[in-house]
């Protein structure tokens, strides 16, 4: 059963070149643009890499936050960083505190462009004759998403929960797709 698993997962085919050119293309950003020995910060310095248990804490109760100030409800929408919470929980035991928040970034502008290939795959018709010139729209939609002027804005003001919408939100449109056929 391994055997078969390690063959599958580990032999290169031409299916998986497309996929290949999109991992490059965001691996060059990743390399490019990760400092080593440093913190990536946001704007707003509400960083879940820091203690993902107390963020975790402030999500679930998040209408009332003791440390605003007496009788002030939360409006900062601290609930919606529960999810990129419980991610960095996981990942605070595998990766540094200081890589958390690269990491999850990262994580999210991956999960973008390869949700956006498998979308735009999913969209086009299929004829088996012509199988590999139609990857090519796939591939590029997977690169505009990468490198669109609203992507570069995006990160650049790096604020989790637009992260996580671009991260996700190529994948809740295949979904509904999906069902809808």
């Amino acid at each position: 059963m391994w055997q078969n698993l390690k063959k599958r997962l580990f032999h290169w085919s031409p299916n998986h070149l497309p996929l290949g050119i999109l991992l490059f293309a965001w691996l060059w950003i990743v390399l490019t643009n990760t400092k080593a020995g440093t913190y990536f910060l946001s704007w707003d310095l509400m960083d879940s890499s820091f203690a993902p248990l107390w963020m975790i804490q402030r999500s679930l109760f998040e209408t009332w936050q003791s440390f605003q100030g007496l009788g002030l409800l939360g409006g900062h929408g601290y609930a919606a960083q529960l999810p990129q919470a419980i991610i960095q929980l996981v990942l605070s035991f595998f990766i540094p505190e200081m890589y958390l928040r690269y990491a999850f970034t990262y994580l999210m502008l991956l999960s973008g462009i390869t949700g956006a290939y498998f979308l735009t795959d999913y969209i086009l018709p299929h004829k088996k004759e012509m199988y590999h010139t139609q990857k090519i729209p796939a591939i590029a939609a997977g690169l505009l998403y990468l490198l669109h002027f609203g992507t570069v804005q995006n990160f650049y003001v790096a604020l989790e929960p637009f992260i996580a919408m671009y991260g996700i939100l190529p994948w809740i449109l295949l979904q509904i797709f999906v069902l809808l056929k």
